[in-house]
């Protein structure tokens, strides 16, 4: 028995890569606990905040930076752990002390700059006793600190922390910078006010503009701010401060890169497919043509709403034992997602930080055509890269390996494009992750 299995259609489809997904204050460094005042004191268990970070995430000892212990980074990414945010308000010292109880006595405490964690200015590490202390730590006006408490060993801890030295601003920056109602001309620029402000400057521009210091935007009193006249699939960023009234306004917060989407009206799209059969039960071949201005084709399941099944001009069907129709679609790609992932994580879970590979979030089902590793490794060798769904504990639904050459380092990596075509079968949160290599 002969039996129709294809039908086609054509549209505009795009990737929507999208940032700022809600988290606990205190959870990572994009959404820590904020400290107001000197002096601070504060207390919790750690595994009210979870696990978002691995020892990949250790940055390099900055020189001059306050040190006590091995320093290893297996300190953190084992355990649970807190971030703390502190904001130099003048040039001078602070002094850092914590208490950690209730778990083993391998406890860490860190001081990083830059969010991902970019350098390590301090730490204080052991494996005996409960209390752990940085000492007269410089701090330089303006600047972020971000303070961490994580142990060793997996669990959580009770702990106390305490700040003296110079106060924050008086007027707090932002923080959690993000975008929503994203179109091809148009989003809503949005962020968490720590100042009690009603008052916030803008500045904006093109992905990787020097910032001035001077507004585009003064004295908005709207947050979420509605901005356009935007290019369609355009990257862009933005910074923002509170102004705390009678001249007192914060530092800036910023950059945050996002991208607006592709405009479907403005692309020629045409698709041509070709009929297959299948005899009785089983899969079969089928092919597509595109010849409009796109730039793949992509298989569905439905003419509206349905899931990605594959992509590229040849298509093999899941078995089927019925007539089934299947949709090709040529496409416009929305641009790469921005940002580089943390490699070769050791813990993996549910948690929406940018740690543990490289984390996205898709509304809409996607096709990853390809990442960018760079290699630090005299050698090379083969490295695996795997699709992981957050939302289904961090199943791996997608997996590939490839070789990548030698000669790079830490100073100097070699950077390396590597294909994928892995299917992103559903909107949902995801991460890119090495899991496995050869070269490093």
């Amino acid at each position: 028995m002969k039996k129709t299995i294809l039908l086609f259609m054509v549209f505009c489809a795009f990737i929507l890569p999208w940032q700022g997904n809600a988290q606990i204050p205190g959870s990572t460094c994009g959404n820590p606990l904020l400290v107001y005042a000197t002096p601070f004191n504060d207390s919790g268990n750690t595994g009210t905040y979870g696990n978002n970070y691995s020892s990949s995430d250790v940055p390099p000892v900055a020189p001059g930076a306050v040190t006590n212990g091995t320093g290893s980074s297996s300190y953190l990414g084992n355990g649970n752990d807190v971030v703390y945010s502190y904001i130099a308000g003048s040039n001078g010292s602070i002094d850092i002390n914590t208490t950690h109880t209730g778990g083993s006595s391998w406890n860490a405490l860190w001081v990083f700059t830059g969010c991902p964690f970019s350098s390590t200015v301090g730490y204080h590490t052991g494996t005996t006793g409960t209390m752990r202390s940085i000492p007269n730590l410089p701090v330089t006006a303006g600047e972020t600190y971000y303070i961490v408490i994580s142990n060793w060993d997996a669990g959580a801890v009770d702990y106390t922390i305490s700040i003296t030295g110079p106060p924050p601003p008086s007027c707090l920056p932002p923080n959690g910078l993000g975008v929503s109602s994203v179109t091809p001309t148009s989003v809503d620029l949005e962020w968490n006010d720590n100042a009690s402000a009603t008052q916030w400057d803008i500045e904006w521009g093109a992905e990787g503009f020097t910032p001035t210091g001077t507004p585009t935007i003064s004295s908005t009193t709207t947050n979420p701010y509605p901005l356009s006249g935007l290019s369609p699939l355009t990257q862009y960023d933005f910074y923002v401060r509170a102004d705390c009234g009678s001249g007192d306004q914060s530092f800036w917060s910023g950059p945050y890169t996002f991208s607006t989407v592709a405009d479907c009206t403005i692309y020629t799209l045409s698709v041509t497919a070709n009929d297959g059969y299948v005899c009785d039960e089983g899969s079969g071949t089928l092919t597509a043509t595109a010849s409009g201005g796109g730039d793949d084709i992509y298989w569905y399941d439905a003419a509206v709403g349905g899931n990605l099944l594959g992509a590229g001009a040849v298509f093999e069907t899941p078995d089927i034992t019925q007539t089934t129709s299947f949709w090709a679609a040529e496409v416009v790609n929305g641009g790469p997602l921005a940002g580089q992932a943390n490699a070769n994580p050791t813990t993996f879970s549910n948690s929406t930080s940018n740690s543990g590979g490289l984390l996205f979030t898709v509304n809409n089902p996607i096709v990853i055509v390809d990442v960018e590793v760079f290699g630090t490794s005299t050698t090379g060798g083969d490295i695996t890269i795997e699709l992981r769904d957050i939302d289904n504990g961090n199943a791996t639904i997608a997996s590939t390996t490839a070789t990548i050459t030698g000669g790079g380092t830490a100073a100097s990596p070699i950077p390396h494009t590597i294909p994928l075509d892995f299917v992103v079968p559903a909107a949902g949160n995801y991460r890119l992750v090495r899991t496995a290599a050869t070269a490093s």
